[in-house]
């Protein structure tokens, strides 16, 4: 398999007709969001790997049974992926396919090894639902495009810059292409919601909150916040959580999203 260059992640796009439009994919073939695409023919691919950084995972995508490709994806993993996660100081190997199909081929071609697995929900924005106004709440709540408000004068600002530009490259491109707010108590931030990948058609939503501010529905209201900008912007709101993450889909339902796909991720160590 050959890595393509960026300016050839369009020619990928075909391989996408059937199964799940990941935004995780999306956004990196759109080149929103950092990642690489590996394929098995530059110029007329018709299976392929992509990467993504934010998650640090890969999907497949394209022909499931394309027999040369599978036949050579286990050295390909050992060798050169070993190799390039190793440089990211990442030991395992996590995946999912984009169909059905990719389900069944990757629980065949992955039998010898110590295969894990567990489900992942999809939840769409339903909006009908969408509230007029957020909850009333104690925190001060600023938008990162906000240039009047210096987010890097916060104490704990470096730890959620290293969050979002892992997902995004760099602070600029998130604002450029992304959405993102955050809430304060005094000099100190304690939760953020941002747009983890963008693409054409939809924004991720993304949430983190301080451990000692849990409960307090710091993540509704900044979620809250973001579905509007969101929406503003013609972009369908995105959430993706474990199956096992209560918390996660409880708060997705009464923001008013809807599920609309069940999948299955997978993971083994390399």
């Amino acid at each position: 398999m050959d890595r393509m260059l960026r300016e050839d992640h369009h020619k990928v796009i075909k391989l996408l007709r059937d199964g799940i439009k990941y935004p995780e994919v999306m956004s990196v073939i759109e080149g929103n969001n950092p990642g690489d695409i590996f394929v098995d023919n530059i110029n007329t691919p018709t299976t392929g790997l992509v990467w993504n950084q934010g998650m640090e995972g890969f999907y497949f995508i394209g022909d499931s049974k394309n027999k040369e490709f599978l036949e050579k994806i286990n050295g390909f993993i050992n060798n050169k992926i070993k190799i390039f996660l190793k440089k990211k100081h990442i030991d395992y190997f996590e995946f999912s396919g984009t169909t059905v199909d990719w389900e069944k081929t990757i629980e065949d071609i992955f039998s010898n090894r110590d295969l894990k697995s567990w489900g992942q929900l999809i939840y769409i924005f339903n909006g009908e639902d969408i509230k007029k106004s957020i909850n009333k709440f104690r925190y001060d709540i600023h938008s990162l495009k906000d240039s009047s408000t210096n987010h890097q004068g916060y104490s704990n600002w470096r730890y959620y810059k290293t969050v979002l530009t892992s997902f995004w490259g760099s602070i600029d491109n998130l604002i450029d292409k992304g959405n993102c707010y955050y809430a304060t108590d005094n000099n100190k931030i304690i939760g953020v919601c941002y747009s983890g990948f963008s693409t054409s058609e939809t924004n991720t939503i993304g949430i983190e909150t301080d451990r000692k501010y849990q409960q307090q529905s710091v993540g509704y209201n900044l979620a809250m916040k973001c579905i509007k900008e969101m929406l503003g912007e013609g972009k369908l709101p995105w959430w993706d959580c474990m199956d096992e993450n209560v918390p996660s889909k409880n708060l997705a339902e009464k923001l008013g999203f809807i599920k609309k796909e069940e999948y299955i991720c997978y993971k083994f160590s390399l």
